[in-house]
């Protein structure tokens, strides 16, 4: 994204249908994920009880949990606002338009690279990003499913969370404002060109650390910085094609994604 990296720290304050996983492949990525860091002290596990046939996690402690998440995509479901935006950005430029099954295939980080095989000249890369990020700041998009909750049942348990996004900073925090919930967030960091690098500067000690996010490039991110990959459904990706890039588990609403961490 244009300009540098923005980054903000902040130090914190004083029933669900199953997500799908598959319980192997989430060990053997939790195991890969305690490996790139020396093991924090760990709290007892996590209290699980069944509710109205879903896990229900009232009461669990997330004191060595570490969860960043992407933001677009993600935390709001925002593909038709990304996509119209990027619309604007190719018709100003003579370029076709993306139909949503050509943008669900054809999106992708970084952005830079993305502009530039739909035929954006190299040279005009970074006015296209800024456009899109002027474009996708001045519309609403609706938060995903479970968004409070689960960052409250986190945020409460004692994770630590953050935002490790390449959207320019104006455009999250628009949206942050508007939902609310930038209170929830130890660290904030936005025009993420290098998703990897921002990820392992955020690892620090916690014994788990998760990385969930929207595109294959968020899943291969998390993977190559040491996080337990979790991809979303509904957002810029097609859940397949996350699986294929080695998610570790896909959730649609967020209070799955506190089931998944609480085991």
């Amino acid at each position: 994204m244009p300009g540098a990296p923005v980054t903000c720290d902040r130090e914190p304050g004083h029933g669900v249908g199953s997500a799908r996983r598959d319980p192997r492949v989430l060990a053997d990525h939790r195991a890969a994920a305690r490996r790139a860091r020396p093991r924090g002290p760990r709290s007892g596990a996590p209290r699980v009880t069944k509710l109205d046939g879903t896990a229900a996690t009232n009461g669990a402690r997330f004191h060595d949990v570490l969860v960043l998440f992407d933001w677009n995509g993600t935390l709001v479901l925002d593909a038709g606002r990304a996509r119209t935006a990027l619309n604007g950005v190719l018709g100003r430029r003579g370029i076709a338009p993306l139909t949503p099954d050509d943008f669900a295939e054809r999106f992708h980080l970084p952005m830079a690279t993305m502009f530039t095989d739909l035929g954006v000249p190299n040279a005009d890369t970074a006015a296209a990003e800024s456009e899109w990020n002027t474009d996708v700041a001045g519309h609403e998009a609706a938060p995903r499913p479970g968004l409070a909750a689960a960052l409250e049942q986190l945020y409460d348990g004692g994770a630590r969370l953050g935002i490790v996004s390449a959207a320019a900073a104006a455009a999250v925090d628009a949206d942050l404002d508007r939902l609310g919930v930038r209170h929830r967030f130890h660290t904030i960091d936005t025009a993420a060109a290098d998703k990897p690098h921002a990820l392992r500067s955020r690892r620090q000690s916690r014994a788990n650390a998760y990385y969930v996010g929207d595109t294959t490039y968020d899943i291969r991110s998390a993977l190559t910085a040491g996080f337990v990959p979790i991809g979303v459904a509904d957002g810029y990706t097609s859940a397949p094609r996350l699986v294929d890039a080695g998610a570790a588990a896909i959730v649609a609403d967020l209070r799955q994604l506190v089931q998944v961490i609480a085991g």
